[in-house]
C-alpha cells in the first residue's frame, strides 16, 4: 500500500487494521536495514583487512574509503526509519488517538504494561544529559541531572529504529524497557563480560 493509500484511509481506520499495516512497514524497514548492513559491512571489512595490512602512505585512503562508506550506509538506514516514521506523522495527525494504543516501534498493539514501561522509560531517559546522542549498545557513564552525579547506565538501543529501547543502572537497580524480552535483553547486556567496562560519554 503506498503512502496516498494509507493517507486516505488513516482518518476511518481502527486499532487493528491501522496496527496490522504499521507492523507490515516495520517489517519491511527492518529487512530493508538488515540487507543495507550486510552489504555494507561486507565491503568495510573487507577495507578494513587492507588497512591493517597497507603501507603507511595508504593509509589515509583506506581510512577514508571507511569513513564514506560508513556514512553512505547510515544516511541509507536513517531513510528507511524516515519511510516509516512518515506513517506514524500521518497518524499523529489525522487519528492520533490510535497511537496511544500502538508501539511506535513495531506497530505492535500495547498491553497496558507496555504502555506504562514506555511511559517509564521516556521519563527515566530524561535524568540523563547525552542520551539522545547515543547510537550503539553498550555501558555509558552518564550525568544524572536530577542527582548531581555520573552513572554507569547500560544502553540498549535498537538499530532498525533508531530509539533507545532499555535501560539499566546497576548502582540503583532499574531496569526498564518495552516490553519484558527488551528488559530481559537489556539485563543480559549488563551481565555480558564485553559490558564490563562504561565508557565516558562526550
Amino acid at each position: 500500500m503506498q503512502k496516498m493509500s494509507f493517507f486516505a484511509r488513516v482518518r476511518t481506520m481502527d486499532l487493528e487494521s491501522a496496527s496490522e499495516l504499521l507492523q507490515e512497514k516495520a517489517k519491511i524497514r527492518d529487512d530493508e536495514i538488515v540487507q543495507i548492513q550486510a552489504a555494507y559491512d561486507t565491503e568495510i571489512q573487507l577495507l578494513q583487512s587492507k588497512l591493517s595490512t597497507c603501507k603507511e602512505e595508504d593509509r589515509a585512503y583506506y581510512e577514508e574509503q571507511i569513513a564514506n562508506l560508513e556514512q553512505d550506509k547510515q544516511k541509507k538506514i536513517t531513510e528507511q526509519r524516515d519511510l516509516y516514521d512518515e506513517y506514524l506523522r500521518i497518524i499523529e495527525e489525522y487519528n492520533p488517538k490510535l497511537l496511544e494504543g500502538i508501539s511506535d516501534l513495531n506497530g505492535q498493539i500495547l498491553t497496558g504494561e507496555e504502555e506504562r514501561n514506555a511511559e517509564y522509560l521516556q521519563k527515566v531517559q530524561e535524568r540523563y544529559a547525552g542520551l539522545e546522542q547515543i547510537t550503539e549498545s553498550g555501558c555509558y557513564t552518564l550525568y544524572n541531572m536530577e542527582k548531581g552525579t555520573n552513572e554507569d547506565i547500560v544502553v540498549n538501543y535498537d538499530q532498525a529504529t533508531g530509539k533507545i529501547v532499555g535501560l539499566y543502572n546497576e548502582a540503583s537497580g532499574t531496569l526498564v524497557g518495552y516490553s519484558q524480552e527488551i528488559q530481559a535483553a537489556t539485563m543480559e547486556m549488563a551481565l555480558s563480560g564485553s559490558l564490563l567496562r562504561c565508557w565516558e560519554h562526550p
